[in-house]
């Protein structure tokens, strides 16, 4: 980098951050009020809401940064505008598209940062934000092991292998033991489904075997009915979303799903969905040099900001949009995932054709 790049890159830089420290600062208050919902059940204090949110800031930080980079862009630069530095640079040859290379040397490896944080960071806080949650929002005494979820239900313990979704199971086993603290019973199936209508659960390929003094005796069935108060509400706290694992994790669940013929829609979405967003990072800082690349941008900054602000956010809003269309619709996973990004190069387009006429004529 020459010292040109340094300069224009520290000054978007700078403007990334303070937007960025905003922006999260706001999502961390109104994510830290819905936390306070749950202050005093099961011993959750305020420290303990605090730590959750603090577990949670690097999955916010992921999906901010794209708005961030926009209007950081705008910031950083509007203010070399603004003190007429971006005349200098201009007069002494600096072209808008020497400035916009500048910019992008720095937004690059804010982009590959942005791709490590969701593999590498983001998952192991954001799991073990999850078993905090398991920890002081179920009455039911519970534990998280390598080997899968374990519940205390009166005198029996249940261990879960799998959660599939809020009325599905993998891999369920059930030991049942009497007053004295014998193993009575231990059931054994290999899928579990929750019947809500009638508040129970429906087993099947079970293996139960009975324990009667020092004999035992096991029969196979194809399907059994089991009555538990184990619920909707608690396997939601620890069905881990999709939008909590690495990009890596989402592609292996892709294929384990598939295998078992379980739905994998929204896994890959939210798939597609991660290894766009370093790419739309940089498509979103595209869509701001229309907005910064004009000697005349320190007269109107704060409009022009706001515009940024106001563009941001509904790119924010289409990319939820689109997901709970794509799912909703049946879409292809590529196509809902990558139009945001495809609509965000489009305006830029548009834009950078409206601002610099005399790039079309030839």
């Amino acid at each position: 980098m020459n010292t040109l790049d340094r300069y224009v890159g520290r000054a978007f830089l700078r403007g990334f951050l303070v937007v960025g420290a905003v922006l999260l600062s706001l999502f961390s208050i109104a994510a830290l009020v819905k936390e306070t919902d749950d202050l005093g059940r099961g011993g959750y204090g305020l420290d303990d809401a605090l730590l959750q949110i603090l577990l949670t800031t690097p999955r916010r930080i992921s999906e901010l940064s794209p708005v961030a980079a926009l209007l950081g862009a705008i910031l950083g630069l509007g203010l070399l505008a603004a003190h007429r530095e971006i005349l200098v640079i201009r007069a002494l040859g600096g072209s808008a598209p020497r400035v916009a290379l500048a910019v992008l040397k720095t937004a690059v490896p804010c982009a590959v940062a942005l791709a490590l944080l969701m593999e590498f960071i983001s998952p192991p806080l954001e799991k073990a934000a999850r078993e905090r949650s398991v920890l002081f929002r179920s009455d039911r005494p519970s534990l998280s092991t390598s080997r899968g979820y374990w519940f205390r239900e009166g005198t029996s313990f249940l261990r879960v292998e799998d959660v599939e979704d809020q009325t599905h199971l993998r891999g369920l086993e059930i030991y049942r033991f009497d007053d004295k603290g014998r193993l009575v019973e231990n059931l054994r199936a290999a899928r579990a489904t929750l019947e809500l209508e009638e508040a129970r659960w429906r087993l099947e390929d079970v293996r139960r075997e009975e324990f009667t003094g020092l004999t035992s005796q096991v029969e196979h069935r194809d399907t059994m009915n089991w009555a538990s108060s184990l619920g909707a509400d608690e396997l939601e706290l620890i069905l881990q979303a999709p939008e909590t694992l690495a990009p890596s994790e989402l592609f292996r669940q892709v294929r384990v799903r598939r295998k078992r013929g379980l739905a994998v829609e929204r896994y890959q979405l939210v798939l597609w969905k991660k290894l766009a967003r370093p790419f739309e990072f940089l498509a979103m800082l595209l869509l701001s040099f229309p907005f910064m690349l004009t000697v005349t941008l320190a007269a109107g900054l704060g409009k022009r900001f706001a515009l940024g602000a106001l563009l941001g956010g509904l790119v924010f809003l289409l990319g939820k949009a689109s997901a709970y269309l794509g799912l909703l619709l049946h879409l292809p996973p590529q196509l809902t995932a990558l139009t945001p990004l495809l609509i965000v190069l489009g305006l830029t387009g548009i834009l950078l054709a409206a601002q610099f006429p005399e790039s079309r004529t030839v």
